[in-house]
């Protein structure tokens, strides 16, 4: 399940341009919870770029992966 992102911005984002992007898994963390037993949070980093090469934005988000009764 989606739990949250954190952008920053370098530079603005113009009507028109064209985006390119690097995207890489950052982190795998394990927690241990009471509402879903073993949970791992998936922490994926992405970089914006425009088409010169300059760096508009970078960010963080994160999603969790949790066990499952069956």
């Amino acid at each position: 399940m989606f739990a949250g992102c954190d952008f920053r911005w370098f530079e603005p984002l113009r009507r028109n341009s064209e985006i390119f992007t690097e995207a890489y898994l950052k982190d795998l963390i394990e927690h241990d919870t009471s509402f879903a037993g073993r949970s791992i949070q998936q922490v994926y980093h992405v970089d914006f770029f425009d088409i010169s090469g300059k760096m508009l934005a970078g960010g963080d988000s994160w999603c969790f992966r949790t066990d499952r009764d069956i």
